[in-house]
């Protein structure tokens, strides 16, 4: 008795699965989900992966593995997440998809190492303005992450949000040694800086910079840079400068009654 030539059909269409997945039909598709099953036509196609995203033409897995039933489709995350495990680079994959994430799942991009072209400005899209400065930061685009922290100051919630991590990516030793003359040209972030860098020499100011301060940053700002100098004292004579008489140059009746404060912040610190 001859034998059903089984053997060659299955070997055409695992070459067809292979080779050409965007050009089998409908019949061949779902003789190749009876043949094989969902999860060996998900693997050959994420396999393959880099010779679609090398084309000329994109072509999105997505769409291929539709092709073959619902039974066959992924979630656009658990995608990246196979080509990850298969040691193949998912960029061109977020950046085809970058409208369509999560704020959720763009953390969780950035957390598995990915850092694309335009994920900062989708971070800045959805007001993350602290994530879009850092990722500006390390792909050295100095001006947009600028421009990133410049947003994340422009109201007074946005500042309870997000000065102190604005103030920890700024003030980096590495970042001041790298780029020790940043020409900020900011509505904010330069008396921001200057705030925290040298908050006695913020208050002399001659350029109405101890009033932006206080009206861009808000009181509890103020008070924490020109604290986290503390104390002041003359270089020469060694005498103690008042925190209070600093603090009331950023906004005299403000600050007339912060001296139980500045009493706590000592104790706090034990420099008393």
């Amino acid at each position: 008795k001859k034998l059903p030539n089984v053997i060659p059909e299955r070997v055409c269409l695992l070459q067809a699965l292979f080779y050409q997945p965007e050009k089998m039909d409908k019949n061949k598709c779902e003789e190749c989900l009876k043949a094989f099953g969902a999860s060996v036509i998900q693997e050959f196609i994420l396999r393959r992966y880099p010779n679609y995203a090398n084309e000329e033409k994109y072509i999105d897995v997505i769409s291929l593995l539709s092709k073959f039933g619902r039974c066959t489709n992924l979630s656009r995350f658990i995608i990246i997440q196979n080509l990850n495990q298969y040691g193949i680079n998912a960029t061109l994959f977020i950046e085809f998809h970058m409208k369509k994430w999560s704020i959720k799942e763009l953390f969780q991009i950035v957390k598995m190492g990915y850092s694309t072209e335009t994920l900062p400005e989708e971070f800045m899209k959805h007001q993350q303005y602290v994530m879009a400065t850092k990722l500006f930061l390390e792909r050295r685009e100095i001006k947009k992450a600028v421009e990133s922290s410049d947003s994340g100051l422009s109201s007074t919630i946005l500042v309870s949000q997000n000065a102190n991590e604005i103030k920890k990516l700024w003030l980096k030793r590495k970042l001041q040694s790298e780029y020790p003359y940043i020409d900020f040209k900011s509505r904010y972030l330069s008396d921001f800086i200057f705030l925290w860098k040298d908050p006695y020499s913020a208050s002399y100011s001659m350029h109405g910079i101890a009033h932006r301060c206080y009206t861009s940053f808000g009181k509890e700002i103020v008070q924490q840079a020109v604290l986290s100098k503390a104390p002041y004292r003359d270089p020469h004579s060694g005498d103690h400068y008042d925190e209070i008489s600093i603090l009331e140059r950023f906004n005299d009746h403000a600050f007339c009654n912060e001296g139980f404060f500045i009493i706590q912040h000592y104790i706090e610190q034990k420099d008393f």
